[in-house]
């Protein structure tokens, strides 16, 4: 669980994110979208505990285990499949909400197109996989 309450960030006098409140609570799944340097990137590093908000406060719950996709996917070896990398190469399951799930599986909750989803996830590289 994350609960964030009237957070704020601000860069010299630019402010990036205002009084933002939200709870996610577990199993819960966000996206956050927006026009180039709207402060998304900042916004999840704020709720993710990678930089402190400036106003407000952030309390994550006991246990939690986040995933973000970095948007430079600098974090990816690019001859890695999509598969590897959110397993870590160490079989064929992730663990969602507590329990196993089959990666291909996972990957077919966020694809469209699920006919062509799971073989081309298995098989790209990661670094070529939409995001």
């Amino acid at each position: 669980m994350i609960e964030a309450k009237g957070i704020g960030k601000s860069y010299g006098e630019r402010k990036i994110v205002e009084g933002f409140s939200i709870r996610v609570q577990r199993g819960d799944r966000i996206g956050v979208v927006g026009p180039n340097g709207a402060g998304k990137t900042t916004l999840v590093n704020l709720l993710t505990g990678a930089d402190t908000p400036d106003t407000g406060t952030i309390r994550h719950g006991a246990n939690i285990e986040m995933a973000t996709l970095d948007q430079h996917r600098e974090s990816l070896d690019p001859k890695s499949t999509l598969a590897d990398a959110l397993t870590g190469g160490r079989g064929d399951h992730v663990t969602v909400g507590g329990r196993p799930k089959h990666v291909v599986s996972y990957m077919k909750d966020f694809c469209s197109r699920r006919s062509r989803c799971a073989r081309r996830w298995r098989c790209s590289p990661a670094a070529s996989a939409a995001g």
